[in-house]
C-alpha cells in the first residue's frame, strides 16, 4: 500500500508541475521567474516534515569518530542505552565518512539500516542526471542559459550553484514542453505516443529532475 501510494504521490507531482507551467504560461505569459516556480509549488506541495515529532535522545559524546572502532562503539552505546522496542531496527542517517564505516558494522547487525543524509542523496542524484543527460546535449544547453565553468558543473564541484543550474534546465525544458503541447493542444500525457525522439528524452528530463526537485 506504501508503494501503491507512492506512485501515485509521484503522478499528482508531475500532475502539478504541468498545471504550474501552463497556468504562469497563459495567466502571466513571460512576464515571470524562477521563483514564481517555487512560491507556486510551495503553495501547493507540503512542504516541511509530514511524521510525527520524533523523540529525540542524546547520548553521552563517545570518542572521535576517526577509525571504525569508534563508530562501532557508538552505534553499541545506543542499542545498549535506548533499544529497539519500537521498530526492531536502528536507522542511521550520517554523512558519507560515517556510512563507509558502518558498512561492515552493518554486516554483522541485521536489524541495523544505513541512510546516506539528504545532502549526499540530493548530490548523487545530481550527479546522475548530468551523466544520463551529457549525451543529449545538456551542456550545450546550460551554456545557452549563460552557464560557464561546465567542467567543474559536470563534477559537482559546487553542490548549490549545481542544484541552480538544473533547476534553469529544467524550468526552461518545462517551458519549451509546455508550449509546444499547448500549440498540439495536448498534454504531457500524450508525449509517450509522440513521434518525436528529442521531446521523449526531454521529458523525461523534466521527470527525472522534478523528482529530484520535488525530493529537495
Amino acid at each position: 500500500m506504501i508503494f501503491l501510494a507512492q506512485i501515485l504521490y509521484t503522478k499528482n507531482l508531475l500532475k502539478i508541475y504541468e498545471d504550474i507551467f501552463n497556468n504562469l504560461l497563459q495567466t502571466y505569459s513571460n512576464n515571470w521567474d524562477i521563483n514564481d516556480i517555487y512560491n507556486k509549488i510551495a503553495e501547493i506541495v507540503p512542504i516541511g516534515c509530514q511524521i510525527p515529532l520524533p523523540n529525540v535522545v542524546i547520548l553521552e559524546p563517545g570518542k572521535s569518530p576517526n577509525c571504525n572502532k569508534n563508530v562501532h562503539d557508538a552505534c553499541d552505546m545506543y542499542f545498549n542505552d535506548v533499544g529497539l522496542l519500537n521498530s526492531n531496527y536502528l536507522d542511521i542517517a550520517c554523512d558519507e565518512a560515517i556510512f563507509r564505516r558502518l558498512i561492515t558494522y552493518r554486516e554483522k547487525k541485521d536489524n541495523v539500516r544505513l541512510i546516506l543524509g539528504q545532502w549526499h542523496t540530493s548530490k548523487d542524484m545530481c550527479n546522475a542526471l548530468i551523466t544520463i543527460f551529457s549525451g543529449y546535449g545538456i551542456f550545450n544547453l546550460a551554456a545557452n542559459l549563460g552557464i560557464r565553468y561546465l567542467d567543474k558543473l559536470e563534477k559537482v564541484v559546487d553542490y548549490q550553484a549545481t542544484c541552480h543550474v538544473l533547476e534553469l534546465v529544467w524550468i526552461a525544458i518545462g517551458i519549451a514542453i509546455s508550449k509546444y503541447l499547448h500549440s498540439k493542444n495536448k498534454k504531457m500525457e500524450d508525449i509517450e505516443n509522440e513521434n518525436n525522439n528529442v521531446l521523449k528524452v526531454w521529458y523525461k528530463y523534466f521527470c527525472w529532475a522534478g523528482y529530484w526537485f520535488g525530493h529537495k
